[in-house]
């Protein structure tokens, strides 16, 4: 058996640069300047419940669906300053650090690490669980892929796995898409109604914050979090 893993290549780490106040400062400064300045032009956005959070103590699992190819900057200037400071995105593996570049760029920007959506997700997990120990909150999309204009896809049993295991409260989100941006037009997918005019209308909903006990059936606890993110 020893023999048999000489030559295997071990992961180590937790992939925790981004994690620096340094790379951290710059993040949000990216975000300042670019992310919001972008989402302002292109999209007329409201929040919805954003009063939840009060109160709240972090690390939390926001947990949103996944709508709009632009919903992650959406989200981030939805999110209060002090929460997005000890923030962390999963971004797919496959997708988002399937380039090099792209997810350097991710990192720095949104604070994210690489989350598998199938198949070996221990090093995934790892990792997430290495920045809620570090009391950084995770911004995670359930469903595990973008479901342009819906309707929302069943969500991902690790839902309920992170938040059961990982003591998180988990916040759920909902975009609700009322009008198309033009950077969106490129899928032909959405309602024709939904897509006139140049900015889009985008509400975005904070919904009542939910713990589970640590005998709570992780399966049980991802039905509630969909459940959750439907009735927003």
């Amino acid at each position: 058996m020893v023999a048999s893993t000489r030559d295997l290549k071990r992961d180590t780490g937790i992939f925790g640069w981004p994690l620096n106040p340094l790379v951290r400062s710059l993040g949000m400064l990216m975000q300042q300047l670019l992310v919001w300045p972008l989402v302002t032009i292109f999209y007329r956005v409201t929040v919805t419940g954003r009063e939840k959070l009060h109160g709240l103590r972090g690390p939390v699992m926001f947990a949103p669906n996944h709508t709009l190819h632009w919903d992650n900057g959406i989200i981030l200037t939805a999110i209060p300053l002090g929460w997005r400071w000890h923030l962390a995105v999963a971004a797919a593996a496959d997708d988002v650090f399937g380039n090099r570049l792209n997810g350097l760029f991710s990192a720095v920007l949104a604070n994210a690490f690489p989350l598998a959506r199938e198949g070996a997700i221990r090093r995934s997990l790892e990792l997430l669980g290495a920045r809620l120990d570090r009391k950084f909150s995770v911004l995670i999309y359930p469903e595990g892929e973008l479901t342009v204009g819906g309707p929302m896809q069943p969500f991902k049993s690790g839902t309920g796995l992170i938040a059961v295991e990982g003591a998180t409260p988990v916040v759920p989100m909902k975009l609700k898409i009322r009008k198309v941006s033009v950077l969106d037009r490129g899928d032909r997918r959405w309602d024709r109604s939904q897509v006139n005019g140049f900015r889009g209308d985008v509400e975005v909903v904070f919904g009542d914050p939910l713990w589970f006990s640590a005998v709570t059936d992780p399966n049980d606890a991802t039905r509630r979090i969909e459940s959750a993110v439907a009735a927003l």
